[in-house]
């Protein structure tokens, strides 16, 4: 069974990536939006920075994966 890990408290853009890379596959952020002088622009950085990792993340498992496809 694969269940999917959640990270709560003290996530914030600075260290999101590290968070995601080792393996959490959620985040939950409250401060580090809400405590901004901008929330709508903070908002927008974590899930930039969210996205980047998650892509290199899956980037990286490909890479680790042996293909499934045929050799020729």
């Amino acid at each position: 069974i694969r269940l999917p890990t959640y990270a709560i408290g003290g996530i914030s853009a600075e260290n999101l990536a590290e968070v995601i890379g080792v393996g959490v596959s959620r985040v939950a952020v409250s401060s580090a939006v809400v405590g901004e002088k901008d929330p709508p622009g903070a908002a927008r950085e974590l899930l930039c920075v969210l996205n980047q990792a998650r892509n290199d993340a899956h980037g990286a498992a490909q890479a680790a994966s042996p293909s499934l496809a045929p050799s020729s």
